[in-house]
Parts: structure tokens; C-alpha cells; sequence
């Protein structure tokens, strides 16, 4: 799952300077990622996948891929239809969401590099630092939630009947009920708890709480 829900703006100037963006080099800088551990039952193992994004100074409408690489083993991971974002500040980010590790392992610890090529098959890449907690890993939903770090954020994904995401923040002390959350959102159908370890960027997500599940 994603942490952003992002909108563009689109600035058309001139068709001279369109032109001058189509040639651009393709040119990448910050790395950032998140491991996202995702429960779908409180018995089952959870789906691990890494999430990476970089932060792009050229023309991300002309992209055609990104691949992520492991330096030490060489393993590649490549998507061909890589999301484009924009953030806050208005800066640009071009990535994926859903690298996965084989067998739905867990990635290994160390340098990774993140490359972009864009349609012209002109392409950069920038290296990150994968590290986390491993005794975060491997333990069931109840045992994760007693080990949780003091500094976890806890927020909640509020869905409506036909799955479509209607709330991202932080929850309510007060929703323990369903008459409490409909009370906030009429169109309330089902939940899911999210901890977010900053120290590691490391967001579990847990099992999808239908409405009679809160009665």
C-alpha cells in the first residue's frame, strides 16, 4: 500500500521548450523506500514487498522502466510501468510498489541500486542502503503487536462498500464501534490498522476489518 495519494499540475509553455524537455537526459537523486508487511489474516503469512522511489529532475512522462538490483548477488527486479508522482513540495517521483522477493522472502540487507530508463533507452541510477529490524520478521500478527516499538505511528485505511479508500490518518480513540465510525463516515464498510516504523521505513498493515467485525 502506498503512504501518498498525489495530484499532478500539467504547464504547457511553449512547443519550443517541449522540445527541449523531450531531449533531456534522464537524471535521478534522492532513494526512498519502505518495506510493506501485509497481514491478510491474523493466521496467515504476511506478503512482504519493497516500495522505491526516486526523485527525478528530467521529463518522467517519457519513462519506460525502472529495475532495482541487488549489488552483492546481482538479482534484478524490473517494472515496466513504473507510477510517477509528485509530492508536497512539488517535487517528482518515478518508482513501483510492489518489488517482491522470491518465494515472498525477505529482501536482503545491503546496497541496492536503482536505475531509470526512459524511451530513448538513456538511463541513470542512484544506490540506497536497505537495513531493517529482522526481528520485526517472521512472527505472527499477535506477536508482532506485542513487540511494536514505542515510536510506532498507528493510523487506519477506512474503505467504503465498493473498496475505494475514504479516510488515511490517524485513528480515532473513539472508533471502537461501528455506529462510532458511521457516525464520521456514513459510507464506512471496512478497516485496515497500519504501523509505520519510521527508524526502519517498515509499515505493517493488518487484516481487513469488515463492519460486523467492529460490532
Amino acid at each position: 500500500m502506498k503512504r501518498f495519494v498525489l495530484s499532478f499540475s500539467l504547464i504547457f509553455l511553449s512547443l519550443v521548450f517541449c522540445i527541449s524537455c523531450n531531449d533531456e537526459k534522464p537524471s535521478i537523486g534522492a532513494v526512498v523506500y519502505n518495506i510493506v508487511v501485509d497481514y491478510n489474516s491474523s493466521e496467515s503469512k504476511p506478503d512482504v514487498r519493497l516500495s522505491v522511489f526516486a526523485e527525478t529532475f528530467s521529463d518522467v512522462n517519457r519513462n519506460h522502466s525502472v529495475t532495482l538490483v541487488n549489488e552483492e548477488s546481482g538479482m534484478e527486479w524490473t517494472c515496466n510501468k513504473p507510477s510517477k508522482l509528485q509530492d508536497d513540495t512539488k517535487k517528482n517521483w518515478i518508482g513501483y510498489t510492489n518489488f517482491k522477493s522470491p518465494s515472498n522472502g525477505f529482501f536482503q540487507k545491503g546496497t541496492y541500486i536503482f536505475r531509470y530508463k526512459d524511451l530513448k533507452e538513456r538511463d541513470c541510477e542512484a544506490k540506497f542502503l536497505l537495513d531493517f529490524d529482522e526481528t520485526l520478521f517472521n512472527l505472527s500478527m499477535n506477536e508482532l503487536l506485542e513487540k511494536l516499538p514505542a515510536n510506532s505511528n498507528n493510523k487506519c485505511v477506512i474503505y467504503n462498500n465498493n473498496n475505494n479508500v475514504i479516510f488515511y490518518g490517524t485513528k480515532n480513540e473513539r472508533w471502537n464501534l461501528k455506529s462510532e465510525i458511521l457516525d464520521d463516515y456514513e459510507d464506512f464498510y471496512s478497516l485496515r490498522d497500519v504501523y509505520f516504523i519510521p527508524k526502519n521505513n517498515i509499515l505493517f498493515i493488518m487484516p481487513l476489518k469488515h463492519d460486523f467485525d467492529l460490532d
